[in-house]
């Protein structure tokens, strides 16, 4: 996965992205200088994992 397709699961934002993974601004300013080349491999699983859990809960009926 590279930059331009993670920072997209944030709606385009830097600071959403940084703050979904829990490391500083300026690294994801260090990844956005080559927006094709991959981010680390950790870093796009965490991103897989934060989706996955985004869908699980789009699809769970609140209240119940």
């Amino acid at each position: 996965m590279n930059f331009t397709e993670a920072v997209s699961h944030f709606n385009n934002s830097r600071r959403k992205m940084a703050y979904a993974l829990d490391i500083s601004i300026q690294a994801i300013q260090y990844w956005a200088k080559e927006p094709t080349k991959d981010i680390p491999k950790k870093r796009a699983e965490q991103i897989e994992e934060l989706l996955i859990k985004r869908r699980q809960a789009e699809t769970i009926p609140q209240g119940e």
